[in-house]
């Protein structure tokens, strides 16, 4: 059954070329995206039109500008950031709707398994889990992704039940544990984050700002 806020029905937007379709370039450290340092990307694109989404932005399937990039090269960047001074110890994966480029984002995680499978995965869905699984039926690249997450943040975003204390964008959502890697970890939002990005010599702001 297609949720309340859903204007097309689930398909798998991934490129035929492998490459993850992102808005921006990932932020290599941050620690406003879940507990730790994390390595956080954001997918381009998302079937529903939540009411107060802060990520409006990421929500055209056909926006022009978006970086592309393929599995390996994002492998190889976050194992660097894993043994440089970044020192990450997680990724985080938002939107957008990452469960849109199922396909393509099974093969990262397989990728990134592979290669480190001591880091920590956490994704951000506007799915129900529930939803996720029956799509799994008829895409079993969802199955999948969801075989690589530690922990899933799901559900539409609801402007009335805003979370001010933990990183879900509202309190209808819930942090679903697959695996005990973040399970007793800390989810209270931390605020914005000003990340310095050495390749473009540029300062940018993560994160959502705490409103009491």
């Amino acid at each position: 059954m297609p949720q309340k806020y859903d204007i097309k029905p689930y398909n798998d937007l991934s490129r035929e070329d492998g490459r993850l379709d992102l808005y921006d370039d990932p932020v290599k450290r941050t620690r406003t995206h879940g507990p730790g340092k994390r390595y956080s990307l954001w997918v381009q694109g998302c079937h529903k039109r939540c009411p107060g989404c802060v990520n409006e932005h990421m929500l055209d399937t056909d926006r022009p500008g978006n970086v592309q990039m393929a599995p390996e090269e994002l492998v190889d960047d976050i194992v660097a950031c894993t043994r440089n001074v970044l020192n990450i110890e997680g990724i985080t994966i938002q939107g957008g709707e990452p469960f849109l480029q199922a396909r393509n984002l099974a093969e990262f995680l397989r990728q990134l398994r592979s290669a480190n499978p001591d880091l920590n995965v956490l994704i951000f869905t506007g799915y129900d889990y529930e939803r996720l699984l029956e799509l799994s039926e008829t895409h079993p690249q969802i199955l999948e992704v969801i075989e690589h997450a530690d922990t899933i943040i799901d559900g539409e975003f609801e402007r009335e039940a805003a979370d001010r204390e933990i990183i879900r964008g509202s309190r209808n959502q819930t942090l679903i544990h697959r695996t005990d890697r973040l399970k007793s970890r800390d989810f209270r939002r931390k605020g914005r984050e000003t990340i310095y990005r050495p390749a473009e010599g540029v300062e940018s702001v993560t994160g959502i700002k705490i409103k009491r």
